[in-house]
């Protein structure tokens, strides 16, 4: 048996096509790089005083760094550097042991508040890096301190 349909009874054939479907938007490039100059910037305002021959300070200093690391953990591959300095008076080798103790401090404070350890690197740097040179005594109060470098990629 063979069926005919006269050409007058057939309708258009239309094919439904689903509605194009836009690609995901690629990030913005430099998103990421924003991300870290812009924290990088709030780090460099960032210093945590230390007393004489001191390896921690007070809660009160940490808040803004506790700040800053919340920060950077929304940015996806930046860590955070902890940088000792130290101040120029007393031995060169105890000078470099508590720059890297005060910045081991720092980073292990904001272990215990959560941040990734991952995305820290602690530094000492004994004496050379000085804020200010003059004379001993009050100036030698700037030299100890740690400071923060955001990274834009993971050590």
């Amino acid at each position: 048996m063979e069926i005919r349909i006269a050409p007058e009874a057939t309708a258009p054939l239309t094919v439904a096509t689903p509605d194009a479907v836009p690609e995901p938007a690629a990030p913005a490039l430099g998103a990421e790089a924003d991300c870290v100059a812009t924290l990088d910037a709030l780090a460099a305002s960032i210093t945590v005083p230390f007393d004489p021959y001191a390896v921690e300070t007070t809660s009160g200093a940490m808040a803004p760094v506790v700040d800053l690391a919340q920060r950077v953990a929304e940015c996806d591959t930046a860590y955070i550097v902890v940088a000792g300095p130290a101040d120029p008076s007393g031995d060169e080798t105890l000078n470099l042991v508590l720059s890297w103790q005060r910045a081991e401090f720092v980073v292990t404070h904001l272990t215990d508040t959560g941040f990734d350890r991952i995305r820290l690197e602690a530094i000492g740097f004994e004496s050379r890096r000085p804020i200010s040179e003059g004379a001993a005594g009050a100036d030698d109060t700037l030299n100890r301190r740690v400071d923060f470098i955001v990274r834009a990629e993971l050590p």
